[in-house]
């Protein structure tokens, strides 16, 4: 198996596909294209605030209860679908379900589940302003 080329642009001497500059042509050179590095990830969403804010207070997340994934999907989807009754339904859902798995010291109030996901969504909203005004 042969490696491809370099196929130089006869103006520039410029590899397009790795950006090699040639001195002069022909030049044979086996092109090593240069790795796009990912784009820096996004600011950070109301599930992961949530996981945080519940943190403080000794709730963390075990690897049986749906609360990773359900995080995931509040950041994927943003604080609007959050704030939704219906997001705010299933969130609720989960968190109560987890709470019963759990052992948590804090009884399950619905109220103040309620506030902690409003809560995570006005930190995520303020995230991504800071990250939108920053960049």
């Amino acid at each position: 198996m042969t490696e491809p080329m370099c196929c130089y642009d006869p103006v520039t001497l410029t590899c397009p596909t790795c950006g090699h500059v040639a001195l002069r042509l022909p030049t044979y050179r086996t092109c090593r294209p240069v790795p796009v590095p990912p784009p820096p990830p996004g600011p950070p969403g109301a599930g992961h605030f949530l996981k945080k804010l519940l943190g403080y207070v000794g709730i963390r997340p075990s690897a049986d209860c749906g609360c990773t994934a359900t995080a995931s999907r509040m950041d994927r989807l943003g604080p609007d679908w959050c704030e939704t009754p219906e997001g705010m339904a299933e969130i609720l859902g989960v968190m109560k379900a987890s709470h019963a798995t759990l052992r948590v010291l804090l009884p399950w109030t619905e109220s103040g589940a309620r506030v902690a996901v409003h809560s995570a969504c006005a930190l995520a909203r303020r995230a991504a302003l800071a990250a939108s005004t920053s960049g």
